[in-house]
């Protein structure tokens, strides 16, 4: 596959948005490796990937924000409490 049909194939938005198997990651690592102005291309192409994204977001109502950060804080709360304590060794035991 050349680089325009590379590019064309839709592979490089897919991999940008996680979406590609192991083979097409290394597939795409090694034409990028290859070809500096397709690295160079693939970098713009994230920008513009992120800023659609960032243009088309909506704030959460405060609302979900406030639940998502009490789920997160009792979260780590419950994480912290499973973390076993440390033992102590027995004094009459030699390490």
């Amino acid at each position: 596959m050349d680089k325009q049909e590379f590019i064309e194939s839709g592979m490089l938005e897919s991999h940008l948005m996680g979406l590609t198997n192991e083979e097409e990651q290394a597939q795409v690592a090694a034409m990028m490796r290859m070809d500096e102005e397709l690295s160079g291309y693939v970098g713009e192409l994230e920008e513009d990937i992120k800023r659609y994204f960032a243009e088309g977001s909506v704030p959460p109502p405060e609302a979900v924000r406030e639940i998502i950060l009490l789920r997160s804080i009792r979260e780590k709360k419950a994480a912290r409490a499973t973390i076993p304590a440390k033992r102590q060794i027995p004094a009459n035991i030699s390490i």
